[in-house]
């Protein structure tokens, strides 16, 4: 603590040791083989965060840390899944690297009273070795993606029914990738506003993103699954046993999949309709009633453009209702 500042600053080392086993399968066979991989390395991440102090109702932040994600046991597993009559192979990649990043926070914060709170902030990510899907033809995979567990014949032509492997999904480390943007939220007590509405709250945010990936072959793409933009809306009631809730939750789309420029599996916007009834009957039981996608709002994927369809799903409504008991 120095005056109005308040700084906390540390380091965290993390040590990974890795041993995976797998099985290279061919669709039509029963039988497989097994493949093995080790590795192991040490990441140290250091972070400062710090709090200045304008007022008792002003309050500013920044932060710094760095962190590592490690791939998914899905997407590093030595595994090859060999379709002869489809010519093509689904691999994982073992020689992945952790996905690092630098991220750097700023943020203003303003409590007009106990329940109320204004605050806008920016970010910025700096991110190397992101993990991408990615699907590629055999003469153009990465150096880092290992082929040796397919068989010869499956790659040089040469197999009993006349064919080759001719397309690799797998997953590959991208090497830089930046996101940055700015963010807004404001919650509000409406009874501070007017007495009559003593109970109601209203909430907001809104996040708007940029970011930027470079590929191994130099082609520029937006970070995976990044929306551009996401937003949140709330109205609620809590007074006396009465807990009642109305959302309205929006993301935008985002690149879900790498195949090829023009060709990048997108998915669609979506915007979500929720609410919840909550009624406290007394100290120890609560009923509620919980209602999701009220809309019924659809999710599709598509290839470059929405003419594309890849894939179409319909969730519904989803209707909960219970009770909860504390004692």
């Amino acid at each position: 603590d120095i005056g109005a500042l308040t700084l906390v600053a540390g380091v965290r080392v993390e040590q990974s040791n890795v041993d995976l086993e797998g099985r290279v399968v061919l669709e039509d066979e029963l039988t497989a083989t097994t493949t093995r991989y080790s590795n192991d390395y040490t990441n140290v991440l250091p972070s400062v965060n710090a709090r200045y102090d304008f007022s008792d109702r002003l309050i500013g932040r920044a932060a710094y840390y760095a962190a590592v994600v490690r791939p998914a046991f899905g997407e590093m597993a030595p595994f090859f899944f060999i379709n002869d009559d489809r010519d093509e192979a689904e691999i994982g990649n073992p020689n992945l690297d952790p996905l690092e990043a630098d991220n750097f926070d700023l943020s203003i914060e303003f409590y007009p009273t106990t329940l109320s709170v204004l605050s806008a902030g920016i970010f910025y990510k700096d991110i190397s070795n992101a993990i991408f899907p990615a699907t590629f033809d055999t003469a153009d995979v990465p150096l880092n993606v290992d082929l040796s567990g397919i068989p010869t014949e499956f790659l040089n032509g040469i197999d009993t029914d006349g064919g080759e492997i001719e397309e690799i999904s797998t997953f590959i480390n991208v090497e830089s990738s930046e996101i940055y943007g700015i963010e807004f939220n404001y919650v509000q007590n409406l009874g501070d506003l007017n007495s009559a509405l003593d109970g109601f709250l209203v909430s907001g945010n809104l996040t708007l993103t940029e970011s930027e990936a470079t590929l191994p072959d130099g082609r520029e793409v937006p970070f995976l699954k990044q929306s551009d933009t996401i937003w949140n809306v709330a109205i609620g009631y809590d007074n006396g046993p009465w807990d009642l809730r109305v959302s309205a939750n929006y993301r935008g789309d985002y690149l879900d999949e790498l195949v090829d420029e023009n060709l990048d599996r997108t998915t669609n916007d979506r915007l979500l309709i929720e609410a919840s009834a909550k009624y406290r009957v007394n100290d120890n039981l609560q009923i509620y009633l919980e209602g999701k996608n009220l809309t019924d709002e659809p999710e599709h994927y598509y290839f470059g453009d929405e003419s594309r369809l890849s894939q179409y799903d319909e969730f519904g409504t989803t209707v909960v209702f219970g009770a909860r008991l504390t004692y």
